[in-house]
């Protein structure tokens, strides 16, 4: 009688998520139930047909497997114990294990400077990144447009010129198309948009302004329709080498007229305010020399004439002294 060898039933058991996303770390476990061969410790695992290697089976007949990053698609992973027949355990395959990986969201932010001008250039910023808990660098392009300019930016840059030249609100919109790995994702950003003004002097500046004089700037300003407002700033001229002091302020503004105070430098501002749809205008000046009023001359130096006039004036007022004093004495004597 032939002596019957039964031998040992083994199984596998395979875990671990069954949907992820580009980035998202895999982990794989399985579990081989049954007796397994103690020259056999060694448990294998493929995705689809290509081998994934080779994992030790611990105590509790458990191993595991940490893919890399799987490209989007649909895979499934089977294991295999490959038992013993000497041994006499049944080799085994499990039932695969399927994992769906789609594309990573991505967040797409925008940023544009908040001062942009109507008809000027403006650099649009954007970042493109993946969403947890996706993982990797988005590449592609992305399009930012107000509806009427528009630019595109090829990741991996992050920046583009617009050139909008309407004035008034804006929504800036840039679109990331998306790649084999990453989503596409867009976003909007609101944009006011301010036309320029400029302001002009309509009246030309005294040349030869004096202290006394009064003159009235006048300006043209832009569209917005605010009021060209004046402003003052004087710098006396020095009375002389040793002092800074002046007599009053060089110039003054009242009711829109200029008065000329003192001698010095003038300079007179014209601003105009801006709202909602133009910007404040540039300040523009005007620089006045003003001199002395006419008439009004400097104190004269002395020359040697009158130098020679006024020792004699001395000389005499001293002779007469000396006179009187010598007839006190006669008299006394």
């Amino acid at each position: 009688q032939l002596p019957i060898f039964v031998q040992a039933v083994t199984g596998i058991g395979l875990s671990g998520p069954s949907q992820v996303v580009y980035g998202q770390p895999v982990t794989l476990s399985a579990t081989v139930t049954g007796s397994i061969a103690a020259a056999n410790q060694q448990i294998a695992l493929n995705k689809g047909a290509e081998p994934m290697g080779s994992a030790t089976l611990d105590a509790a007949q458990s191993a595991q497997w940490l893919l890399s990053t799987l490209e989007p698609g649909t895979y499934a992973f089977p294991a295999t114990y490959a038992g013993d027949v000497v041994a006499g355990v049944q080799p085994s395959v499990s039932a695969p294990w399927n994992v769906v990986v789609t594309q990573a969201a991505t967040h797409l932010s925008v940023q544009a400077p908040t001062n942009a001008m109507a008809g000027q250039a403006l650099t649009v910023q954007i970042s493109v990144d993946a969403v947890a808990p996706g993982a990797g660098t988005p590449t592609g392009t992305v399009d930012v447009s107000d509806g009427m300019a528009q630019c595109s930016i090829s990741l991996p840059a992050t920046s583009c010129t617009l050139s909008p030249m309407q004035p008034g609100t804006h929504t800036v919109t840039a679109s990331y198309a998306g790649d084999t790995r990453f989503a596409s994702s867009s976003v909007q950003l609101p944009l006011a948009l301010k036309a320029a003004q400029s302001i002009t002097f309509t009246s030309s500046a005294p040349l030869d302004a004096r202290v006394g004089d009064v003159y009235t700037p006048q300006a043209t300003g832009g569209e917005s329709g605010n009021p060209v407002v004046f402003s003052v700033a004087g710098v006396a001229k020095l009375l002389s080498a040793r002092t800074a002091k002046a007599a009053g302020a060089v110039c003054t503004i009242n009711a829109g007229a200029v008065s000329f105070g003192a001698e010095g430098t003038c300079t007179i501002t014209a601003m105009q305010d801006g709202n909602a749809d133009y910007a404040a205008a540039p300040a523009v000046t005007q620089v006045i020399v003003v001199n002395a009023a006419a008439g009004a001359g400097a104190m004269p130096v002395p020359t040697l004439d009158w130098w020679a006039v006024t020792l004699l004036s001395i000389a005499l007022v001293a002779f007469a002294a000396f006179g009187r004093h010598r007839d006190r004495v006669s008299r006394n004597g």
